[in-house]
């Protein structure tokens, strides 16, 4: 369905272009999937994990869900990653996961 362009100068007020503007736009959820290619998936984790953990100028974050091959999960933001291992800081504590043991990861939000 495509979106329909509104413009402050069609409506009256700020707060009609806010609830209009609000009325178009739709939350997804997008679920955690494992990749069919153990080793494009596992380069593909690495990768994506690599770019969260760069330093930006904004000091931004990221908070994470990490999916483990059993089942368990873990959240919180990526510190470190070694060779084989990734460190989260969970809030409490830093946990230590090893790069072979996750399926997927999503990132829930910006700390």
């Amino acid at each position: 369905m495509p979106k329909r362009k509104i413009t402050l100068s069609k409506l009256e007020t700020l707060e009609e272009y806010v609830s209009q503007n609000d009325k178009q736009q739709t939350n997804e959820d997008i679920p955690l999937r494992a990749l069919s290619d153990p080793l494009l998936a596992s380069n593909t984790l690495i990768t994506d994990i690599d770019a969260l953990l760069k330093p930006s100028m904004l000091s931004i974050r990221h908070e994470i869900k990490v999916v483990l091959k059993t089942g368990d999960y873990y959240v919180g933001i990526p510190v470190q990653r070694d060779d084989d291992l990734l460190t989260i800081d969970t809030g409490r504590k830093n946990t230590v996961l090893s790069m072979t043991d996750i399926d997927s990861f999503q990132i829930i939000g910006i700390k």
